[in-house]
């Protein structure tokens, strides 16, 4: 922790805070979707061996 400057942490905050809701979002939306996700990647990805 010594190497980082002392405004390194409310600088990351600073940048980051104003955009919670926006990663709030993602995640949640990441968590929900989660199964509709892996099915769509077992499609793509079964799509692209056939096509191979």
């Amino acid at each position: 922790m010594g190497m980082l400057p002392k405004n390194y942490v409310p600088g990351a905050y600073s940048v980051g805070w104003p955009l919670w809701p926006v990663w709030v979002f993602l995640a949640g939306s990441v968590w929900y979707y989660w199964d509709y996700f892996s099915v769509l990647l077992g499609l793509t990805t079964g799509v692209v061996e056939v096509v191979k």
